[in-house]
């Protein structure tokens, strides 16, 4: 199988790292520790959210904390003889020239240094649309990600595996299939193997 992997939210605790350094930056707890960007999680500005992750944003690409067992669980999927393709819209990695270039060096160099195997790379736009024309291209079996929008938009397309975040609890009543941990996706997938 082909198996699709976001990067943050996905293999990276964002949850936690928003929350952890957003109470030290707003000095107040999370008004709604669910939420999926800074502004929401702490009622803030935009702008004040631009403060806090100019101010974070290098300590995240850098040392970002990884989701429990995921780079062994990618490894073991990659051992297993599956394809693994990271297909992530990180802040950036988009763009063309200089501009891009460096933050997509230090993806790559995060995957390496944390041991995530891979067999292509995609970096996109954030949108579900751009991430589903990527597992497209690379003949995504399963696509795993945290992200409501791209979960649906992929899902219609594709089996999506829902990486376990507070941002997509809702999606569980939806028919997806979600994941516990990283541990229970090697499960689901190694079951969808057996189900082919």
């Amino acid at each position: 199988m082909n198996i699709g992997i976001d990067v943050d939210g996905t293999l990276i605790d964002m949850h936690g790292f928003m929350l952890e350094k957003g109470k030290r930056f707003f000095r107040r707890d999370a008004s709604d520790p669910y939420a999926l960007n800074i502004e929401g999680m702490f009622s803030c500005t935009p702008k004040e959210g631009k403060r806090f992750w100019l101010r974070y944003l290098v300590e995240y690409c850098l040392f970002p904390p990884m989701i429990e067992d995921a780079a062994q669980t990618v490894r073991r999927l990659r051992c297993s003889g599956h394809g693994i393709y990271i297909i992530t819209s990180r802040i950036y990695t988009d763009r063309e020239g200089l501009a891009g270039l460096f933050p997509r060096m230090v993806v790559r160099g995060l995957l390496k240094r944390k041991g995530v195997p891979y067999d292509g790379i995609a970096f996109c736009k954030d949108t579900g649309e751009e991430k589903l024309k990527y597992c497209r291209k690379f003949a995504i079996d399963v696509m795993i990600d945290d992200k409501p929008e791209n979960l649906i938009t992929i899902g219609e397309e594709c089996p999506v595996i829902v990486s376990p975040m507070p941002w997509n609890a809702y999606l569980e009543d939806k028919g997806y299939i979600r994941a516990k941990n990283w541990a229970n996706t090697y499960d689901i997938i190694t079951n969808m193997m057996h189900e082919c």
